[in-house]
């Protein structure tokens, strides 16, 4: 068999445990919006918006040539609990009654802290994608490009959705 086969295999196990590691993340991380906002639609508002986030990441890499590896396959649980903050803090402060919640967020001083924030993220990591290894790289651009999709779908998408569930509730 030898050291090809072995390798193979190596990186057949690592991707299923990625994949159930992400998965396990998700369900943790719906579980917890659930409890969190006491209720389904604002936690499927918020997980609605970090699927918007991991679509745009994943058309962001395919248009700018970055492909999945092992070493950026780290980035996609890490993307989870990362991505979903922008849309949490928005959908929270529209349950509260905040008007700004589900419109001119960006004006709002909310607004201005996640795109900030999120901007703060993306640097730190972004300095991983200036490293020499190749690896090292490919996993800071993935998580980079993950931040940036996934804080827009926030402060973008999050108001829209919870708006649109607004108008579609029951009275």
């Amino acid at each position: 068999t030898g050291v090809p086969a072995m390798l193979h295999g190596a990186s057949s196990v690592m991707v299923a445990a990625y994949q159930r590691a992400g998965w396990i993340a998700l369900g943790l991380v719906s579980l917890g919006l659930v409890v969190w906002f006491r209720g389904l639609r604002p936690a499927l508002v918020a997980l609605s918006a970090l699927a918007v986030g991991v679509v745009w990441t994943a058309g962001l890499m395919g248009w700018l040539g970055l492909d999945l590896n092992p070493a950026n396959l780290i980035a996609l649980p890490l993307m989870l609990g990362i991505g979903i903050d922008s849309a949490v803090h928005i959908v929270h402060r529209a349950s509260l009654g905040d008007p700004h919640g589900s419109g001119e967020l960006l004006g709002t001083s909310l607004g201005r802290a996640l795109v900030y924030s999120g901007l703060t993220s993306v640097a730190s990591f972004g300095t991983l994608a200036l490293a020499r290894h190749p690896g090292t790289a490919s996993m800071g651009s993935a998580i980079s490009l993950a931040i940036l999709a996934c804080v827009a779908a926030g402060v973008l998408v999050a108001p829209a959705l919870w708006h649109l569930s607004e108008r579609e509730a029951p009275a």
